[in-house]
């Protein structure tokens, strides 16, 4: 309502064009594609009209660098149905900038630059970032999905077992009753033993992970993960016997 009654003020686009663009996220996050992009596209102009007004808003930059960056990846067919192009390093650009220069979201952006640097396997950049985040937040999970992020790309398998296990074990209190995070690295740990030829280990811990009491939800969203395991769980009985 801000936005669309008050046409000069910067602000009111930027809370406008950011919810827009959370709830593309979500959607996005769903596999949604379809009714994610009429948000992003809506998000994409609130902001664009936020930065017409406010050339220095620099956390605006955060929504478009996300955006600009990862279309490409993520709208996949979309972008070429839509004539768009690979516009990457231009969100790139933006994203450092709301790192360096916005008011409210230089660390938020921070963690979103090291994901466009991971993709980019720009990975020292990405590490010196991560290395500074975890610093100023080391009660933080989110610096260790970095790592594990980083370690994925490399197919780095001895690290991913490293951090999943710290993780796991030692960080277990910041995971909760979050089931969802922790069948996430379990498969992950589960195909770093797999990939390092410890097989046992690997089927004790599907075995764990299967027998516990999943609410019907997280096993909906994690079904295909579920199903991963279940299919790994079959060629590790097939490696011992």
């Amino acid at each position: 309502e801000l936005a669309d009654n008050h046409h000069k003020d910067s602000w009111a686009y930027y809370i406008k064009g950011a919810s827009l663009g959370y709830l593309a996220l979500l959607k996005l996050r769903e596999n949604k594609y379809l009714s994610a992009f009429p948000l992003l596209r809506s998000s994409v102009g609130y902001l664009e009209k936020c930065k017409q007004l406010s050339p220095s808003n620099y956390d605006a930059n955060l929504g478009l660098g996300g955006y600009y960056f990862w279309r490409t990846e993520r709208l996949g067919f979309l972008r070429y149905l839509f004539f768009m192009s690979d516009e990457r390093e231009k969100g790139l650009e933006y994203l450092q900038q709301a790192a360096e220069e916005s008011r409210y979201s230089q660390d938020v952006a921070k963690y979103a630059l090291i994901n466009a640097l991971i993709e980019l396997e720009k990975f020292e950049e990405a590490k010196e970032l991560i290395d500074y985040l975890q610093n100023k937040y080391p009660n933080s999970l989110t610096p260790y999905w970095n790592q594990l992020a980083v370690a994925k790309k490399l197919t780095d398998w001895k690290g991913v077992d490293r951090i999943t296990t710290y993780m796991l074990q030692h960080r277990r209190e910041d995971l909760g009753s979050n089931l969802y995070n922790v069948i996430e690295l379990t498969y992950l740990k589960v195909k770093a033993l797999q990939q390092l030829g410890e097989t046992k280990e690997a089927l004790r811990i599907v075995d764990h992970i299967m027998g516990l009491d999943i609410p019907q939800t997280t096993k909906e969203r994690q079904k295909n993960k579920l199903y991963e395991l279940s299919e790994i769980r079959e060629e590790l009985l097939a490696t011992e016997n």
